[in-house]
């Protein structure tokens, strides 16, 4: 079975601005928590973990934290969208019954809820002003 992250050498570690503010064991540690979110199949090859990873660490980058805090928001908010997207693709499944697609598609709009919560808790974070429309109108 193949390895379920990059190896150690391999591991990006940057996630933060370009003042690069965040220490790298930090970074790496909230990039790895973040990776392993998403699913992880038997049949993926190193190649699409690696890409998922890749993906990860796109994802938190895109909110350029500047402290810990930040980057632990955005670790939970990369992680609710990915588990939303998650039930939204298996509640399209043909082969799942009604009722799984409702308990699915119910999940997908509560992780969407947490997504949105997680993006206003940042905001008032990072100070901006109520009115001020940023991540969420």
């Amino acid at each position: 079975m193949a390895s379920q992250f990059p190896p150690k050498s391999d591991l990006p570690v940057h996630i933060d601005g370009p003042d690069g503010k965040l220490p790298a064991c930090f970074s790496q540690e909230v990039l790895r928590i973040t990776a392993a979110t998403t699913v992880d199949d038997e049949k993926m090859t190193d190649a699409e973990r690696h890409d998922r990873w890749a993906a990860a660490q796109e994802a938190l980058m895109s909110f350029v934290p500047s402290e810990p805090v930040e980057a632990m928001y955005a670790a939970q908010a990369v992680a609710a969208h990915t588990a939303a997207m998650e039930c939204l693709r298996k509640a399209m499944e043909h082969w799942q019954s009604e009722t799984t697609r409702i308990r699915l598609r119910s999940n997908a709009t509560s992780l969407m809820r947490s997504f949105n919560a997680i993006m206003r808790a940042l905001e008032r974070h990072r100070g901006w002003a109520a009115g001020k429309e940023h991540f969420i109108g």
